[in-house]
Formats: C-alpha cells, sequence, structure tokens
C-alpha cells in the first residue's frame, strides 16, 4: 500500500517530537516549518534534487564522498546495491550508466547538464 509522503513525514516527526519531549520534559513543537513539500515539475529538477540529497553528506563535512554516508541510498545508485526503500531506475534511465550519475553527483554545483 503507497502512503503519500506528507503523511510518513507527519507521523514520523509528531511519534519522534512525543517521545523527544517526554524525554526531555519538554513541552511544545520540536519540528515546526522544517518539512514542507515543493512539486517537482522537471528532468532537471528530479535530478537537481537527486543529487542535492546525496550530496548533503558531503556539504555537512560528514564524509568526503557520498558513497561513505552509510544512511545514504548513493551506494544503490552508484554500485546497484540492493536498498529496500529507493528504486533508482527513473533517475539512471536519465544518464544510462551509473558512472554518468556518479559523474553527474560529483560536478556537485555546476550548472544541470546531461551526458
Amino acid at each position: 500500500m503507497q502512503h503519500p509522503i506528507s503523511d510518513i513525514m507527519h507521523k514520523l516527526n509528531s511519534r519522534y517530537a512525543i517521545s523527544f519531549n517526554r524525554r526531555h520534559d519538554h513541552d511544545g513543537h520540536l519540528f515546526q516549518g522544517r518539512y514542507h513539500s515543493v512539486l517537482i515539475e522537471s528532468i532537471e529538477q528530479f535530478t537537481a534534487t537527486s543529487r542535492y540529497i546525496h550530496l548533503n553528506p558531503v556539504k555537512a563535512n560528514i564524509v568526503k564522498n557520498p558513497a561513505e554516508y552509510k544512511w545514504s541510498s548513493y551506494k544503490a545508485f552508484q554500485i546497484g546495491k540492493p536498498n529496500m526503500h529507493v528504486n533508482p531506475t527513473q533517475i539512471l534511465h536519465y544518464f544510462q550508466t551509473p558512472q554518468n550519475y556518479e559523474e553527474y553527483v560529483m560536478r556537485g554545483s555546476d550548472p544541470i547538464s546531461h551526458p
């Protein structure tokens, strides 16, 4: 059964906030304004969003390469490592090969161009 991402995020944030508030004897909103959604309307937005997500740990100086971040889905895109939470087929369709996608991601914030 498919559930809208907004419902999943709402439930996840609510449960975590309740747990956090109990643990820290805190009241009130924990994630107010943290989650929002934007409709992706083009291939360029879709691929740029994927790159943005995969580069977040690098930009936060947690790792030097997105493949090093253990919570990332990047390896499913880069080397085809199975991940039950993602299906890289659509993104990789635009790049033909995982290597082309990896090159695109590693170019970082360069203007969007496809191989």
